[in-house]
């Protein structure tokens, strides 16, 4: 009973990784795309990034438990290997963090002006930084606490949604987009299955039983990729592409978060439900932004030896939130294309990176064998050439992006 718990809390650990902001994004960002061109995408995507879990499985078991890929890349690649995965870390958790102040602040601006009071947008930003930035500073067992209760919640209020718009779905919204634009939706999908690096801590965890990790790793983004296709289903089916409040307007306006509560509530007008996709809407933020923010204040803690003080985890806050927020202030249509540049982080750091530290320890330092992906030398090469193309196709997407918000 004890280890079937285990396995479960497992797999949560990876639905948890995989469902956050970046739900919002992708009916918005994939909305040139069209729901059936979306699906394959997703499909392609989820497939893709399971491989580069393997790999990150396959490398873990090299090195002593507790090692991350900072730890792999120095013992594989040395010295330049660590300062690359340092950097795409930095720069990765930087991306997702500005990601989630815009959409935060999105929201706060949204709902204050039903209040009455109509903020700046870099006030509303300032403000949620402020607010759940003190919880970051307040530490881990405080954002243990909270997060459990919001991902109880986030669950419900996802099911409720799928539930009470289904009916509402139209097929000639399923049926809109042209699969041209299929390079701008990519990236965002991407981002939304980056649980790779949670790998070696579940290694760790499971006593290096790679038998039931690598269950986890199935089961674990397999449930994710279904959430991922109801909640487009409904979204995609009851809101049309086109039109003042539609999906690519949204997209347009640069304010994912608000502009999608705004269009269900234009679109459906049930009160039940606008409330539900307002909450279940800001609840993603939330738990998005809490994750990452703690991965990356420890990060900075670790690096930068801070020590457990008031002093210390005021330093660390500065370093998680001013860049972010500065790139919110002076970029306040970020959501979608920071999410977008993550997913370029994400293929660095958990496809392409992988692939060299595998050939490296495989075929160059010939480190011992346990698990092995399957594929040899020419499904690694295959691995790592697609990840390459992938990221030169993410890379356009983000330029299309931009050129879409900013019309």
């Amino acid at each position: 009973m004890h280890v079937s718990f285990r396995f479960i809390g497992g797999i949560l650990i990876i639905i948890g990784t995989c469902i956050g902001g970046g739900i919002l994004a992708l009916p918005v960002g994939t909305s040139p795309d069209g729901f059936v061109t979306s699906v394959i995408v997703l499909f392609f995507v989820w497939f893709f990034m399971v491989l580069g879990a393997l790999l990150f499985l396959e490398m873990t078991q090299w090195f002593p438990t507790g090692s991350n890929i900072i730890s792999i890349s120095h013992g594989t690649l040395g010295r330049f290997g660590e300062i690359v995965a340092w950097i795409i870390y930095i720069f990765l958790c930087y991306s997702l963090i500005s990601a989630y102040v815009a959409g935060g602040g999105d929201i706060i601006k949204l709902f204050s002006g039903k209040m009455g009071f109509n903020l700046a947008g870099s006030i509303s930003a300032i403000i949620f930084v402020l607010i759940l930035g003190s919880v970051v500073y307040k530490g881990v067992k405080s954002i243990d606490i909270i997060n459990r209760w919001l991902m109880t919640l986030k669950f419900i209020a996802l099911f409720a949604i799928i539930y009470m718009i289904s009916p509402h779905v139209e097929m000639k919204n399923l049926l809109s987009g042209s699969p041209k634009y299929v390079t701008s939706a990519i990236s965002i999908t991407i981002t939304s299955f980056g649980f790779s690096l949670v790998v070696p801590s579940l290694y760790d965890y499971f006593k290096g039983n790679v038998r039931i990790v690598r269950r986890i790793i199935y089961i674990g983004s397999l449930i994710p990729l279904c959430c991922y296709i109801l909640w487009m289903f409904v979204i995609m089916g009851s809101i049309p592409a086109e039109g003042d409040y539609g999906l690519i307007s949204i997209l347009k306006s640069g304010e994912a978060t608000s502009g999608l509560i705004q269009s269900i509530q234009k679109y459906l007008n049930i009160n039940s439900i606008t409330s539900i996709s307002s909450f279940f809407v800001s609840i993603c933020v939330l738990t998005s932004f809490l994750g990452v923010s703690l991965a990356l204040s420890d990060f900075f803690v670790d690096a930068l030896k801070l020590p457990k003080t008031r002093p210390g985890r005021f330093k660390k806050c500065l370093f998680t939130f001013v860049p972010p927020l500065l790139i919110v202030i002076f970029f306040p249509r970020i959501f979608v294309i920071a999410l977008s540049y993550a997913g370029l982080f994400v293929i660095i750091q958990q496809i392409i990176l992988p692939s060299i530290i595998i050939w490296k320890g495989r075929y160059i330092l010939k480190i011992a064998k346990g698990y092995e992906v399957p594929g040899g030398k020419t499904g690694l090469c295959l691995m790592l050439i697609i990840g390459i193309i992938v990221f030169i196709i993410c890379a356009l997407g983000c330029l299309k992006f931009i050129s879409i918000t900013t019309v």
